[in-house]
């Protein structure tokens, strides 16, 4: 994935890895395949929108800021993600993990990463138990890996303060600077150990770090910590802006000299740390001022894909559905070009789904995608409207952007025998279709308070035709 090593350099630093799990002579490949397929059953998205909700950011690309995979690495960072999220029901919050697995894989095979990335969760998951007899000295003793839930990440940032407050001597007078010209120095740590040093200091060192943070567990952290307090006092104490220190610290870090380099390692490794003095259960979690809970995320189950949309766009969709509906399967009933261009077909198609919800995605003759979320189905003999606040529309193309319930009036969903039309009020329906299913018009709606979806600015321009549809029942 990456030109950054050498041949030989790249064989020793594999060799490296897998001895320290134990993997250089195991088949990792079968039990990885039963993890992918656990995930995903027999349909592995191509792409991913969001990745797992296990840190405050939502996509990738503000996860890993920085790394040195190729496009295809980064999508395989983001497919370990669901398959972990998907098969380790302890892995809630763990925003080291997909910088982690970024790491790994400029050495090891995909299967190699989920194996080591699954032992360093169970070891953690274990070492972290201090409801445990067996276990009450383990976290102190700093052989895990990563907090797997909000409360212990923060515990963590706050017991590596209290060591550092402890242990260096040089904090104290730092620590006073910090305050006196107001900078955070807590949310500086918080990026540079969520990002596992990268974009910090350069790849070699990084590098050096992340094989001592998989010998020696979350310790490194805390070395590394320390010894870039005692060596950088100086600078620190000389920097009187808050507003450039993280700035300035960061630059410094990235152009750090060979002697600097050596300096931090060896005041780290003079460091005599067996264990720490705070367990996480006499801690009270810091309340960090940047942190931004999860978006909790789920993976769109569609049985048959669209012939319409990308599966990646179904992500969206699934963001927007209520709660209750994200863990549905998406069960195509009804496609206008296989099973006919008409309404009565589309009725008979969805009508043993009753007390189901809808998706419909509607695609026209000038390239635009929409459609609809109804918690209902079409109900031709209801001389009413059908369908709850929960109803929404969107556009996929050229933009996705969803348009909620406003609440104004509950013109949901109308089911004609000759049309069928959603949303009403202000200029009309936020679109409707004719008994054929392919001459349209589209509205701005009190509904839904949406655009027209034929990109029109006025009622007068409100036609379009529909050249494919699909309905998707939740089930």
């Amino acid at each position: 994935s990456s030109d950054v090593c050498s041949s030989d350099l790249f064989d020793k630093w594999r060799f490296v890895i897998l001895e320290i799990f134990k993997l250089m002579y195991s088949d990792n490949q079968l039990a990885y395949e039963c993890a992918v397929k656990s995930a995903f059953g027999d349909n592995i998205p191509e792409s991913f929108v969001n990745i797992p909700p296990i840190s405050s950011h939502e996509q990738i690309h503000q996860v890993l800021k920085v790394h040195f995979l190729n496009v295809d690495g980064v999508y395989t960072v983001e497919k370990l993600l669901w398959v972990f999220y998907k098969n380790v029901p302890n892995l809630k919050y763990c925003p080291m993990l997909p910088q982690v697995l970024s790491l790994l894989l400029l050495f090891v095979t995909e299967a190699e990463a989920y194996a080591i990335g699954k032992t360093m969760i169970e070891q953690s998951v274990i070492f972290l138990d201090e409801s445990k007899p067996e276990h009450s000295d383990d976290m102190r003793g700093l052989r895990w890996y990563f907090p797997l839930v909000e409360e212990q990440f923060h515990k963590f940032i706050e017991s590596f303060c209290r060591f550092l407050k402890k242990r260096c001597s040089a904090f104290s007078e730092i620590e006073a600077h910090f305050r006196k010209i107001e900078y955070d120095y807590i949310d500086f740590f918080c990026t540079i150990f969520e990002s596992l040093f990268l974009g910090f200091f350069p790849l070699p060192l990084v590098i050096r770090i992340f094989s001592a943070y998989l010998n020696e567990g979350i310790k490194i952290y805390y070395r590394m910590g320390y010894a870039f307090v005692k060596v950088f006092k100086d600078l620190i104490l000389n920097h009187d802006d808050a507003f450039t220190m993280s700035t300035m610290l960061k630059s410094k870090a990235n152009n750090i000299r060979l002697q600097e380099a050596k300096a931090l390692f060896t005041e780290a490794y003079a460091l005599s740390l067996s264990k720490i003095k705070d367990k996480f259960s006499n801690l009270s979690a810091l309340k960090l001022g940047a942190f931004k809970p999860p978006k909790q995320h789920y993976l769109p189950n569609i049985l048959q894909p669209s012939k319409i949309i990308e599966r990646g766009l179904f992500e969206y969709i699934w963001d927007w559905l209520p709660n209750d509906k994200k863990l549905c399967e998406g069960i195509l009933a009804y496609s206008a070009n296989e099973d006919g261009w008409r309404i009565k077909t589309m009725y008979q198609k969805v009508e043993p789904f009753k007390g189901r919800s809808m998706l419909l995605i509607l695609k026209s003759n000038i390239g635009t995608v929409f459609g609809a979320f109804i918690d209902d189905i079409f109900q031709p003999f209801k001389f009413d409207y059908v369908g709850s606040n929960n109803c929404f529309v969107f556009f996929l193309l050229p933009e996705p952007i969803a348009f909620f319930s406003t609440s104004k009036n509950k013109y949901h969903l109308l089911s004609k025998t000759d049309y069928f039309s959603i949303g009403g009020g202000g200029d009309g329906a936020a679109f409707s279709l004719d008994e054929e299913l392919n001459q349209g018009h589209t509205y701005h709606s009190e509904t839904y308070n949406n655009p027209q979806f034929n990109l029109g600015n006025s009622p007068s321009d409100s036609s379009f035709k529909c050249v494919a549809l699909e309905v998707y029942i939740l089930a």
